[in-house]
């Protein structure tokens, strides 16, 4: 920025990079003296402008900045190398060994769920950073291969771990086998809830209900309602545009902000009003989960279905989105 008077005014300016670099030279021109007959004040002017990459960490340093953020890499601590990103925050080898070193501290049996998922998360940020920033680099790309394994890990395991209750998680979708009118194809529901979305909720320690499995008395709607208005979960398959199952997701999305999993088969586009909603897609062949593509469903859904249980509330409602301030239905 630059002072620039304009009559009886005076306006802050930006200045292009070209007169930044101008105005760096010209002050540091005037500090070509040894830093020892400087006084105190020049040698801080001298330093600010110097090359950020090749001057000292400070003004009273003889540690260069490149052998700084050398040490920081070799002690390799979060908190050293969280320093060394202030410095440097475009430097890819310093973000890969930080997302490595928060990729293991989110594996340490005495570190806090919460702390946990935080660090996983920003590990995953940090380990794809690093290669967007330094793609062809070996040492990098090194790094980040092994904090990807870690992560995996990581996932596995929070895949693996009971939870502690049963809640219940109602699954919204359509029964037996139904056409898609446009292709012709049939595709097999049952099919897709026993061996894909039924384990998914049971690995998540979920405790899975499909209409067609209720076994209260009275009307059938009843229960439907009371599912879908008081559920923890609800999986939804928005698969052929159900008519049904887009009336039910209605209801739930009117009445719970946080916790509906919508999913979507590949034979079939949402239509525009619910084309918003962050589903778990899928892929069908000749209307059947294919056994690689049923394991990559059941994964994909314990994933959100544990980030759910575990993670921080996110309305997943488009109703509460777009309406902040929605009071929603107040259930007894």
């Amino acid at each position: 920025m630059a002072l620039e008077t304009v009559g009886q005014a005076e306006n802050l300016k930006s200045l292009t990079p070209e007169q930044v670099k101008t105005s760096r030279e010209k002050i540091a021109a005037k500090f070509l003296k040894p830093s020892s007959k400087l006084t105190s004040l020049q040698r801080f002017l001298a330093w600010s402008v110097a090359d950020r990459r090749s001057r000292t960490i400070s003004p009273l340093s003889q540690v260069t900045v490149s052998e700084w953020l050398e040490n920081r890499i070799k002690e390799g601590t979060v908190e050293g190398l969280r320093a060394a990103i202030q410095v440097d925050p475009s430097n890819a080898r310093v973000t890969a060994h930080l997302g490595r070193r928060l990729a293991d501290y989110s594996l340490k049996q005495d570190t806090d769920a919460d702390e946990a998922r935080r660090a996983r998360g920003e590990a995953d940020f940090l380990t794809s950073r690093a290669l967007k920033l330094a793609p062809d680099n070996d040492e990098v790309k090194e790094v980040a291969r092994r904090s990807s394994e870690v992560i995996r890990t990581q996932d596995e395991l929070t895949l693996s771990k009971p939870v502690n209750y049963r809640a219940l998680c109602f699954v919204d979708m359509p029964f037996g086998q139904k056409s898609d009118l446009k292709s012709g194809v049939l595709v097999d529901f049952d099919q897709i809830y026993n061996e894909a979305i039924k384990p998914a909720i049971e690995q998540c320690g979920l405790e899975p209900l499909r209409g067609d499995e209720e076994s209260t008395g009275g009307i059938i709607h009843s229960a439907m309602f009371a599912r879908l208005l008081l559920s923890e979960f609800v999986v939804a398959d928005l698969t052929l545009a159900n008519a049904n199952v887009f009336y039910e997701l209605g209801i739930r999305h009117a009445a719970k902000p946080f916790t509906t999993v919508p999913i979507l088969a590949n034979v079939s586009t949402l239509p525009f009003d619910v084309a918003l909603v962050r589903a778990v897609g899928y892929q069908l062949e000749n209307g059947k989960l294919t056994e690689t593509s049923a394991q990559q469903l059941q994964t994909e859904l314990a994933k959100r279905l544990r980030a759910a249980i575990d993670g921080v509330a996110t309305n997943d409602s488009p109703i509460f989105q777009l309406i902040p301030k929605f009071p929603g239905i107040d259930l007894p």
